[in-house]
């Protein structure tokens, strides 16, 4: 991967990242994580096996405002299309329909004409579809 145009700061995070990732996955695949993902499944019977290991994963998540210029230049770096995860930093940026405009338009102005994002929603109480498309229209 590239790593031209990221801040020397970031610069170590980013090349060190694949190995982390590396490591994260065999942690997960080998040993007492593995076990309690498993028994995590059988609870959430009715999503697919993917989207309880994302459920599992994301249990006690580190989320840090800081960490998403890494996560931009990363994205940035790959020479392929990305899709970009976690915009609303897992409902943290949903307060209100500014901070979830504010949210897509940081991950718009940070990511390739090439790229994507995924956005989970639950609507609950109003239509997050609509607007999140909404937005999404007003911003492209």
């Amino acid at each position: 991967m590239r790593t031209d145009g990221v801040k020397p700061g970031l610069r170590d995070q980013f090349e060190a990242l694949p190995e982390r990732l590396t490591a994260a996955v065999e942690g997960l695949v080998t040993g007492e994580d593995w076990i309690r993902a498993t028994t995590l499944a059988t609870q959430f019977r009715y999503r697919s096996f993917a989207n309880t290991l994302l459920i599992y994963a994301q249990h006690g998540e580190r989320f840090e405002d800081e960490d998403r210029p890494l996560m931009y230049a990363a994205i940035r770096a790959v020479n392929k299309p990305c899709l970009a995860f976690k915009i609303l930093g897992a409902t943290r940026k949903c307060q209100s329909y500014h901070t979830v405009e504010a949210a897509f338009k940081e991950a718009f102005d940070n990511i390739k004409p090439t790229d994507a994002v995924v956005v989970g929603m639950y609507p609950n109480g109003k239509d997050q579809v609509a607007e999140n498309c909404g937005i999404v229209g007003k911003l492209l």
